[in-house]
């Protein structure tokens, strides 16, 4: 089984980590911790592409990655 906790990467900009994780808890039939980190993938993705579209435009909100 994969511990949830050490299975989470610390960095996961575009959350390709958490999709593949998504993948493995589902073949492991852990449908549950499978939707969470597919869940959180989706978020990242959300996340990273509206930061890098106010790269683009020029927002003064959009801070530099660490």
């Amino acid at each position: 089984m994969i511990d949830s906790r050490k299975g989470k990467p610390s960095i996961d900009h575009y959350g390709n980590v958490h999709y593949q994780l998504s993948l493995a808890y589902r073949k492991l039939g852990q449908a549950e911790l499978a939707e969470k980190a597919l869940v959180r993938s989706q978020d990242l993705r959300r996340s990273s592409l509206e930061h890098d579209q106010a790269l683009i435009m020029g927002s003064p909100h959009a801070e530099p990655d660490p």
